[in-house]
C-alpha cells in the first residue's frame, strides 16, 4: 500500500486521521466499560460490532500495559 499513498492527497490523510481518531475514542470507551465489568455482548451491541472484535480490543490494551511493565 505504501506505493499507492504516494497519490492520495492531504484530504485524504486529514479523512483518514479523523477517522483513526474516531475509533481511538471509541475503542477507549469500549475499554472502560469492559474494564467497569459490563457485559462483551451489551458492549457489542451498542457499538454494532462482532463479541470478537470487542475481545481484540480489550486483548490490545492488556498487550500494551504488559509491555510497559516489562520495559520498566
Amino acid at each position: 500500500s505504501g506505493g499507492r499513498d504516494r497519490n492520495r492527497g492531504p484530504r485524504y490523510f486529514a479523512a483518514a486521521a479523523a477517522r483513526w481518531s474516531e475509533k481511538a475514542a471509541r475503542n477507549e470507551e469500549i475499554r472502560r466499560r469492559r474494564r467497569a465489568g459490563e457485559s462483551l455482548a451489551s458492549i457489542a451491541a451498542d457499538f454494532d460490532l462482532h463479541v470478537t472484535r470487542i475481545c481484540q480490543i480489550c486483548k490490545q490494551t492488556n498487550q500494551a500495559a504488559e509491555l510497559a511493565a516489562a520495559t520498566k
